[in-house]
């Protein structure tokens, strides 16, 4: 999340992070959301939509996708490759706080303008992240909320919209929820990730989590990094962790322990490995200028976007000396020219990897102050990424 291996201000990165996988030739893919236009935290512009629900008053899924075309464009001239949206939960209460994301309280109507976003969006080579699946029908104590839902209801009421989507409009990504549904967290859940979404419906694209999304096995309490339930239910991205190669997850320990195959791993990389060679990223890794791809850089040239250049984002470079591995406190120092409700990130890598991101606000000049503690290995070659908003006035490391 806010990753500085992608575009700044982003929603997350996914895929090659690592230098093992970048060997491969596997790129990072750059997602972002939301729900009425592309989210951009970096400084960046960026075209604001109508909400869903407003979307959805329109009865017009032509017009829909047409608008999603739209942002497709501008999100290729970003260097985006995917948006975290559609939300097609249903309407079940006038008071859930993600009604006005979510397209309506019928299926049908949600279903349609789904498949007609995916489809605009997929005109420009690009991915809408469908979500959340499923039974996210209330904004309050959505982690743990139990949706006890009979297969019936589930496949003609809450399930009929995401069915549309990826039966109409070619969904190739959709995002699991936070909560359980019949007391198994959706990230873990089998019986929707491959029974109903892939055996059922014929789904081949990937499947990632909410972000620090909970799984359990058979009614277990929610664990935060039992991975391998996740794998064994093909939910194929976990979102989000500071370093994907250090990361403290169960994947090994199943494996040795025989509760994971290397062959259900294996399945979880060809999910996401399909739908990252139709990215825009791969032509990016491969090419070095994303907008070679679908003949849309005469589109992408006409918008007014901070982020033309293929460099993104101002970049500081600083050494940590020392002979251990240990905790520093950082001190940043910086102004922004931003307005103050702007949020901008400021990410650090050590070596290769992450290493922390601060949201700061738009300072409209003004110089503020930044602490935050960051891991750094001995001797360590640190990076500091920010927005073209941004200017750094000094850098500290206090032990």
């Amino acid at each position: 999340m806010n990753s500085p291996k992608v575009q700044t201000g982003t929603g997350c990165a996914y895929a090659g992070h690592s230098d093992a996988l970048k060997a491969f030739g596997i790129p990072v893919v750059c997602g972002t959301d939301g729900p009425s236009g592309v989210r951009m935290d970096g400084g960046g512009k960026s075209t604001s939509i109508p909400v869903g629900i407003q979307l959805a008053c329109s009865w017009n899924p032509d017009l829909v996708e047409e608008l999603h075309a739209l942002l497709g464009v501008e999100a290729f001239a970003y260097k985006i490759d995917t948006l975290l949206a559609p939300g097609i939960n249903i309407h079940r209460h006038p008071l859930n706080g993600r009604n006005f994301e979510y397209y309506s309280e019928d299926p049908l109507v949600a279903g349609k303008m789904a498949a007609a976003a995916c489809r605009g969006f997929e005109s420009c080579g690009l991915t809408m992240t469908v979500k959340h699946f499923i039974c996210n029908n209330r904004e309050a104590n959505r982690y743990n909320l139990d949706a006890i839902v009979s297969a019936r209801a589930l496949r003609e009421i809450y399930a009929k919209g995401f069915e549309i989507a990826v039966k109409e409009g070619g969904a190739r990504a959709i995002m699991t929820s936070y909560n359980p549904v019949n007391g198994i967290w959706t990230a873990s859940n089998y019986d929707l990730c491959t029974k109903l979404l892939r055996e059922e419906w014929g789904y081949e694209g990937f499947v990632m989590t909410d972000w620090w999304a909970g799984c359990n096995d058979d009614n277990n309490e929610p664990d935060y990094m039992a991975w391998s339930y996740m794998v064994r239910a093909q939910n194929d991205v976990y979102m989000v962790c500071a370093d994907a190669i250090q990361a403290e997850d169960d994947l090994m320990r199943a494996l040795s322990e025989g509760r994971l195959t290397r062959g259900q791993l294996a399945r979880c990389v060809k999910n996401t490995l399909r739908y990252v060679l139709r990215t825009p990223a791969l032509v990016r890794e491969s090419r070095g200028e994303g907008k070679k791809l679908l003949g849309l850089a005469e589109k992408a040239d006409q918008l007014s976007v901070t982020f033309e250049k293929d460099e993104p984002a101002s970049e500081e470079n600083f050494k940590v000396e020392g002979e251990e591995k240990r905790t520093v406190l950082l001190v940043l120092t910086l102004s922004c020219t931003a307005p103050k409700l702007s949020q901008i990130p400021v990410s650090f890598m050590v070596g290769n990897s992450s290493g922390a991101t601060v949201m700061v606000t738009g300072t409209e000049g003004g110089t503020v102050t930044v602490l935050r503690e960051m891991t750094v290995t001995p001797n360590a070659t640190c990076r500091l990424r920010f927005g073209d908003t941004v200017k750094v006035e000094r850098v500290e490391i206090r032990e």
